[in-house]
């Protein structure tokens, strides 16, 4: 039987909402519970990380915490990550 829209839009939401917690995870010791919710993605472009951020007030309290993200990805990870830069985006 073939399968309906709603089952395979569900599907695919169910893997992008999988995906985004494993990504949101890595940042889970160096950050608030509150402050991993407002995460709408992250990105590796060559040597740098790039976290999307959905706010003003998250931005500026990423950045006040970014040696600390950088040092903590760095250490966990092993990955050749030289910079974090946070944005505002989806």
């Amino acid at each position: 039987m073939p399968y309906s829209i709603r089952q395979i839009l569900g599907r695919v939401f169910s893997e992008m909402r999988d995906q985004q917690a494993l990504e949101r995870e890595c940042l889970l010791p160096v950050c608030t519970d509150q402050e991993v919710m407002h995460v709408n993605r992250l990105s590796l472009v060559k040597d740098t990380l790039y976290i999307y951020v959905d706010s003003h007030a998250v931005l500026y309290g990423f950045n006040l915490k970014k040696e600390h993200v950088l040092a903590h990805i760095r250490q966990k990870y092993r990955q050749p990550v030289k910079e974090v830069m946070f944005k505002i985006g989806v």
